[in-house]
């Protein structure tokens, strides 16, 4: 079967049968954002505004704080990213730099519902799940105009009689009504920023530098009816995909703060899967540069089976691996981040082992991994169909902005040759995985716990938007998968 035919077949049946999930509990992490649409004269301009050397600038290029202490720190991270093609989110550590920002930054081409848990919810409102059960720390007037309008998206809460209840966001009063952007800014592959005669750079892919303040979800405060009944939405739901972490304040949490927020969430874990033991849950990682906060991650999940699956991309896995007492490894896929896959496919089989996960999904630019347990309960001709459909969702987003109204995958498909086009990584890592099976022990893999599986995706040339493809990705992917389980079983 050619890869066009397995993209047609990938959507209709699980469309058809969405509603079959019985629901989805979605947190931690949701917020506002702002997108900036950045070219070379703007970030030019930026950075005479701010007054940085570009020599200085280069050398705090290679140095990647990962913070965001000035505004020097913000035109660092987003020439990091221009120039090295790849995505990352750095935390503003002080609010005059925000506010900074927010007045001389060019103004926003779009603002939109963001973090993972907001993305996600939006998406499974509009692909027609049952009931999305989501999480928020703040609801100001804004974010409420920006979740669906479909009814199925919900916030449990206690009204005044201390009942729970399940209130579209849209219609929920005396919330937190702080207001903070995540400040989104999106540069295009092509694009040339020359500093100098003999420093000048090549965007080599479409792409984003996240700068966030937000001290609500810095806090990862929990709402009481997520805390109190996490039993009562476990029992409606088949799926809780859990995010966020990346946004604590260590500095001001401290390493104990830390560890109190991380044990709370996997006690919570506990309770639902106790609750419900056919519950899967999933961790969707974000850029996480502070690594005390993936060590205490790591330590505490490592000491039972919290998390049933992971996503990422090859950035954050990196992380994980450093996490994980793996650096030399890590250090080796940082070499060669973008083409050395067979490094990557070792990292993501140690995360696998490390945390006993029964799946793991990589989204690679070109190509989507997936590694599940050799039990799992979906067939490998389905499984393909799950990623193809969810390759669909990301293309229809980069194409039209948004993850909503009509999926016009068909005429996504015929305006592209599939097999023709493959992506330089899938046919890389394609004819890996075929080595692979041929000599099972070929090198450091062990193919004996875990079945690899891999698709092309499909790259939008220009797409209006990249922000939150990876999380539109993970759980469109996720949601196909427990379509075909209720189909199934």
């Amino acid at each position: 079967m050619s890869w066009a035919e397995i993209y047609h077949d990938s959507f209709s049946n699980i469309l058809k049968n969405i509603k079959k999930v019985r629901g989805a509990i979605v947190g931690f992490n949701t917020n506002i954002d702002a997108i900036i649409d950045f070219h070379s004269e703007q970030i030019l301009n930026l950075i005479k505004k701010i007054g940085v050397d570009p020599v200085r600038l280069y050398t705090n290029i290679l140095k990647w704080k990962g913070k965001i202490h000035s505004p020097v720190d913000f035109i660092t991270g987003l020439c990091g990213c221009f120039e090295k093609g790849k995505a990352s989110e750095w935390l503003i550590e002080s609010e005059e730099t925000y506010q900074y920002l927010l007045q001389n930054l060019p103004p926003p081409k779009k603002i939109q519902l963001g973090g993972q848990a907001g993305i996600i919810a939006n998406l499974y409102a509009e692909l027609g799940v049952r009931q999305i059960f989501v999480h928020t720390t703040t609801l100001p007037k804004l974010m409420r105009e920006l979740f669906s309008k479909k009814k199925n998206i919900q916030i449990p809460l206690y009204n005044k009689e201390g009942e729970l209840v399940f209130l579209h966001p849209r219609k929920v009063k005396d919330f937190d009504e702080s207001l903070y952007f995540h400040i989104i800014s999106e540069v295009h592959k092509g694009d040339t920023l020359k500093l100098g005669e003999k420093l000048y750079w090549k965007c080599p892919r479409d792409n984003r530098f996240i700068a966030t303040f937000d001290p609500p979800n810095a806090e990862l405060e929990i709402l009481e009816a997520f805390q109190r009944d996490i039993e009562v939405l476990a029992e409606k739901s088949d799926l809780l995909i859990l995010s966020g972490f990346h946004m604590l304040n260590v500095k001001k949490l401290g390493k104990e703060g830390v560890n109190q927020k991380i044990i709370k969430t996997l006690e919570l874990i506990t309770r639902a899967k106790k609750a419900n033991p056919n519950l899967l849950v999933h961790l969707e990682l974000a850029s996480t540069k502070n690594r005390l906060l993936l060590d205490r991650l790591y330590y505490y999940s490592s000491k039972d089976t919290y998390w049933n699956s992971l996503g990422c991309n090859e950035r954050e896995l990196v992380e994980l691996l450093e996490a994980i007492k793996q650096k030399r490894l890590a250090n080796e896929i940082k070499a060669d981040m973008f083409t050395n896959y067979e490094l990557i496919i070792k990292g993501a089989l140690k995360v696998c082992e490390k945390l006993k996960l029964e799946r793991l999904h990589l989204h690679l630019f070109g190509c989507y991994l997936l590694f599940v347990s050799k039990d799992y309960p979906i067939p490998e001709v389905l499984l393909f169909k799950t990623l193809c459909f969810a390759s669909l969702i990301a293309a229809h987003k980069a194409i039209t902005g948004k993850a909503k109204g009509v999926f016009k995958f068909k005429e996504i498909i015929d305006t592209i040759d599939i097999d023709a086009t493959l992506p330089k990584a899938f046919k890389k890592v394609n004819n890996l995985l075929k080595k692979i099976e041929t000599y099972v022990s070929y090198k450091d893999f062990d193919l004996n716990e875990y079945t690899i599986l891999a698709v092309p995706t499909i790259i939008v040339q220009d797409p209006i938007q990249t922000v939150g493809l990876g999380d539109t990705i993970s759980a469109a992917a996720l949601i196909a998968e427990l379509t075909y389980r209720q189909l199934l079983f």
